[in-house]
Order: structure tokens, then sequence, then C-alpha cells
């Protein structure tokens, strides 16, 4: 809930049983290994408290080393959600991709403006950068933003609805969704992975 909501605001629930959801899968990973490993029979204890604590970022392990508590600000990560002109972009720009992302994102004039010139700077001026950055890609298509930063190694990617997840390319091509359909069958996910027998 840390990681959730608005700054000013208080810590936000997130949407589904996530944690239960992460616990339900190292159980099952964990109980795979212990088959594989011919360990014998054995018993596999998940807490999802733990499994939950686990899911904070690195902020555990960085009370554990140093005792800091990090605030709730977000521009202590240099992420941006931007909205393009069909749809929205996430994008993470660290210190040693500044200049690449700034160049796939048609950003050029900003690699060397003084109010973003270090990554300490940057973080500081990050609501600048944003408001630039929503400003210039209000008007580009999603697509073309990802696949430009892309070519240049920048982490950027779609922020897809559910709805869009039905037509994205991967997943049609690894054919995630489905297709053993009856008629009047909701559409239902595919195998996470695959096994070669």
């Amino acid at each position: 809930m840390y990681e959730n909501g608005r700054i000013e605001g208080p810590p936000l629930y997130g949407m589904g049983y996530r944690a239960s959801y992460a616990a339900g899968v190292l159980g099952y990973t964990q109980s795979l290994a212990t088959l594989l490993g011919d360990f014998g029979l054995r018993v596999v204890d998940v807490a999802i408290a733990e499994v939950a604590s686990a899911m904070s970022f690195n902020r555990i392990t960085q009370f554990s080393y140093n005792g800091e508590i990090e605030g709730r600000d977000i521009r202590t990560i240099p992420r941006a959600l931007a909205r393009c002109a069909d749809g929205w972009v996430s994008i993470f720009i660290y210190d040693n991709r500044w200049r690449h992302a700034c160049r796939g994102l048609g950003l050029d004039d900003l690699v060397d403006d003084p109010r973003f010139a270090s990554e300490g700077s940057r973080l500081k001026n990050w609501a600048a950068f944003t408001a630039e950055l929503d400003r210039r890609l209000a008007s580009r298509p999603a697509d073309e933003v990802v696949a430009a930063g892309q070519r240049e190694r920048a982490v950027v990617a779609r922020a897809m609805s559910p709805l869009e997840l039905l037509t994205e390319p991967q997943l049609l091509a690894r054919g995630y969704w489905s297709k053993r359909l009856k008629p009047g069958e909701l559409l239902r996910l595919g195998a996470m992975f695959r096994m070669s027998d």
C-alpha cells in the first residue's frame, strides 16, 4: 500500500490479491524444486505476509543495510507515465540511459539542459521534465513512441488496458490466449510457460 496512491495522500490498497497470488506461485515453484531435487517428503511453508514484504521494491533491503526509510516521493525513482495520442506509455530513465532515452523520445534538446544535467538535478526537477514529456508526447501515437524509445534501448513500454492486451502482437504470436473456446465461453488466459513435451 505504501507504494500506491498520490504522494500527498494516504497509502492506497492495490487492486486484487497480488500477495496471495505471488505466495501461490512461490509455493508452487518451491514444491516443484523439492520434487525435482528428489529431497523426499518435505513441507513447503510459505507465508503471505513474508511474500508481501519481499514485494516492496528495495525498501526493506535498504532499511536493513542503513536504517533509512525512504519517503513516498515518486521522484526518487526516475519513472514517468505519459499520455500519448492514443494511449499511455511507461518510461524509466536511469542515469546511464539518459542521453539514449532523450534521443529516442525526441527530447534531444533536454540532454544538456542544466536542470537535468545530473541524476540528482534531474530528480529535483522531475516535475518539469515530466511536464515537457507530456507536452511533446501528447500528439504522438504510443506505439511510435515505444518503437523509437526501444531503438535507443530506452526502458519504455505501452501501458495497456486489459482490452488492448487481447490484440497485443507478441501475446497473439505466442498463442497466449486460449483457443479452446466453446460458443458462449469467455476468452481465457493461456499457459504462462511451455514445456518441450
